[in-house]
């Protein structure tokens, strides 16, 4: 299967800088490789992964993909990963931390924290059109989003004044974690 993002995706809040760039881009796909599918899982389960890996072509799930929620929730969860991971640069000696000399590095958690909370504000719509739509009838809600919806309903993200990874961890956590020893 083709990935459903490209690096073109990534633009507005979720910007990656340089990405024409042959080295950015590459390392970018890399991620897109890797947190693609890791999203689709966690947020379809396995079954229905399988059935939507499998008929992707079919009318049903391109109009799924092609809901307005759908692309940014991957990409900003890609986006999420992909900064988390620049922080440090692997050199020789081991990891090192880059200086700039015509900026001021400042904290990741805020770019992060705004496209982690999207991603989870587009991951409520794309759930409402699936189990709405009538279209995907052998659809099953994750065990981890069920017990996310019946304790916080609709709002079950952070707001702007949390910064991820410090204060608002359970999300993040339950979402990450679900299928990264199944990958």
């Amino acid at each position: 299967m083709a990935n459903i993002i490209q690096t073109t995706d990534f633009k507005g809040e979720i910007q990656i800088a340089n990405v024409a760039q042959e080295d950015v881009a590459a390392d970018l796909n890399v991620f897109i490789t890797k947190y693609e599918p890791r999203f689709l899982k966690q947020l379809f389960g396995e079954s229905f992964y399988a059935v939507f890996i499998t008929d992707i072509d079919e009318e049903r799930f391109t109009d799924l993909i092609a809901i307005a929620e759908f692309k940014p929730a991957i990409a900003s969860y890609i986006y999420y990963w992909y900064i988390r991971d620049q922080v440090t640069q692997t050199a020789g000696v081991g990891n090192a931390e880059s200086k700039s000399g015509n900026a001021t590095i400042t904290s990741k958690g805020r770019k992060q924290t705004r496209a982690f909370n999207e991603m989870v504000k587009y991951v409520y719509e794309i759930i409402r059109y699936i189990t709405t739509s009538g279209l995907y009838p052998e659809y099953v809600m994750p065990q981890w989003l069920q017990w996310r919806m019946q304790h916080y309903g609709q709002y079950w993200y952070s707001s702007e004044r949390y910064y991820y990874p410090y204060q608002f961890r359970l999300i993040p956590e339950i979402f990450s974690s679900i299928t990264e020893n199944n990958i």
